[in-house]
């Protein structure tokens, strides 16, 4: 069942033509793996380095990141860092799938 605002009135949300600052994040790191400027098992800098680097806070930067493990491209290993994985057809394929639906 649908749910309707704590009032019972339909929600009114407005449509999102601007990307979010994690959206533009997801892009741009998405370019450096497919361009190979981030290479397979090599490690992303600490979550504090990427954010200063690109200006957003480490919300935006967890997000992004977190979005980039569920498509494939990243591994977060606890102790270690943030891997890249290596550019393989699925996270491929989803990632140009995503992107002709965006």
């Amino acid at each position: 069942k649908a749910r309707a605002g704590n009032d019972g009135a339909a929600l009114s949300l407005a449509s999102l033509e601007q990307p979010n600052r994690s959206t533009q994040v997801v892009e741009q790191l998405t370019q450096l793996i497919l361009n190979g400027e981030l290479k397979s098992k090599e490690l992303l800098p600490p979550e504090r380095d990427l954010a200063a680097q690109l200006g957003v806070s480490r919300n935006v930067v967890r997000e992004a990141i977190k979005i980039l493990q569920s498509r494939g491209l990243l591994t977060i290993r606890h102790g270690v860092g943030t891997v890249v994985n290596g550019v393989s057809s699925e996270p491929l394929q989803q990632v140009f799938t995503h992107a002709l639906h965006g």
